[in-house]
């Protein structure tokens, strides 16, 4: 498993072939990873910079050891719940945690050399299906109320139940009594050039290296320069913008680092988070490593035991920083996709730009408008759960059609595990339970 690493940069006519792709596919990924990463981070009850530093790891070291071409990870919404309460068991001591999250990188990387990988090819089509459509849903919802400029709730958030004690629905409610119009016009102008750029660039060659996801960005940044006014919601006048940790020198970095308490190894509340850890972070990059292969164009296909060993090392390299732990992520996944990345180097490079922008360029980020990103992520969303999908899986059966919106739904309501396996209960009660399942 480790005699081969397979860097796509050391190959003849590589750059020849997707470097610029893959770049400028890195770029868009890189704009829409900052927010996620220090938004779950925050959220989690530690600093935006151990959630940047785990974009950087997912990026550079899963990136290296991964074989998948499209996927890429970073700290994730779905270990939000484990990573904030183990916080907490720990009474707060972050030292002793980022002790669990190296623990829980060693033991996937025991899983990788057990195979457990094995477990992916066990998930049928149409929870991957539903698993993929249920997260464009999720995304959809979670940025309307960024689109209206109301960000009391966390980007990268995918829980139903969220911290401020409202749910997804009761917060879009919620947020229309702070309507921020500017931030509503950003949303709109973002999402239009995007649909627009995309029917353009098919016109030259040239145009289609850049992405649609990158021109909308672009000119959300614009559209927040240009539009001055005061008048629409005096408490709300302007827009929230990205809000990257800024460092006066390289000294203040690595005071920001956090290293493992090597004495809590006897602590047996850190040896049961790490499993936790290491358990849930397993089955969610190996469900994302399947569906970011669903999405890939070129229909390439990853192996599982790899990535879980990427995912060890990546995880134990987090824990010797202090960064948080992290999985394969089907957002930024999508996202890669859809910009146009050919090979994993895309992944790499967002890695690579996260770094190069705490380090040297974080003023320039921080004009970025969170509306704007909404526009990015909500194409994003709808890429993923398109009305086509449902529309196939009702033309495949009542059966095949039961176990994708068991998913779905489940998934929408709760969170991501509990929705995979009440989508595999059902498909195992209609195939072999009742023996009614046909294909």
């Amino acid at each position: 498993m480790l005699n081969k690493v397979d860097i796509p940069i050391l190959k003849k006519g590589y750059f020849k072939s997707s470097f610029l792709k893959d770049f400028i596919s890195s770029i868009v990924v890189f704009l829409v990873a900052i927010p996620l990463c220090m938004g779950i981070a925050v959220a989690s009850g530690t600093s935006a910079f151990n959630g940047l530093l785990s974009g950087i790891i997912g990026g550079i070291i899963v990136g290296l050891f991964s074989n998948s071409h499209i996927s890429v990870s970073g700290p994730a919404a779905g270990l939000f719940v484990i990573v904030s309460a183990g916080i907490e068991t720990l009474n707060h001591n972050y030292e002793l945690f980022i002790l669990a999250v190296l623990i829980s990188g060693l033991l996937q990387i025991v899983f990788a050399v057990f195979k457990a990988g094995k477990f992916a090819t066990w998930v049928p089509i149409e929870v991957i299906k539903g698993l993929m459509v249920a997260i464009g849903i999720i995304l959809l919802l979670k940025q309307i109320p960024h689109a209206l400029g109301f960000n009391a709730d966390f980007e990268g958030d995918e829980e139903f139940f969220q911290k401020d004690g409202r749910n997804t629905f009761t917060e879009i409610a919620y947020s229309l009594k702070y309507i921020n119009y500017k931030a509503v016009i950003i949303t709109i102008v973002g999402i239009i050039s995007i649909w627009i750029w995309t029917r353009v660039s098919k016109l030259n060659k040239v145009l289609q290296l850049i992405p649609a996801m990158l021109i909308g960005l672009l000119v959300a940044i614009i559209a927040n320069k240009l539009i001055i006014f005061n008048d629409f919601h005096p408490l709300y006048p302007d827009v929230v913008l990205v809000d990257l940790p800024i460092f006066s020198s390289f000294q203040d970095v690595r005071n920001s680092l956090n290293h493992p308490n090597m004495a809590g190894i006897g602590n047996g509340l850190v040896w049961i988070i790490g499993l936790q850890i290491a358990l849930v972070g397993s089955v969610e990059s190996l469900l994302s490593l399947e569906a970011a292969d669903d999405i890939d164009p070129y229909k390439r296909v990853s192996g599982p035991n790899r990535e879980l060993l990427a995912q060890g090392i990546g995880n134990f390299a987090a824990g010797l920083v202090g960064a948080l732990p992290l999985t394969s992520v089907v957002v930024r996944s999508s996202v890669n996709a859809s910009a146009g990345a050919k090979t994993k180097m895309s992944a790499i490079y967002h890695g690579v730009l996260i770094l190069i922008a705490v380090l040297f360029v974080p003023f320039i980020l921080n004009t970025i408008p969170m509306s704007g990103l909404a526009a990015v992520l909500m194409v994003a969303g709808y890429r993923l759960a398109k009305p086509q999908v449902f529309i196939k899986f009702f033309k495949k059966g009542k059966r095949n059609l039961a176990v994708f919106l068991t998913t779905v739904i489940t998934i929408i309501f709760t969170d991501v595990l509990i929705g995979v396996i009440a989508g595999l209960v059902v498909f195992v009660l209609l195939k072999y339970v009742f023996k009614i399942w046909k294909h």
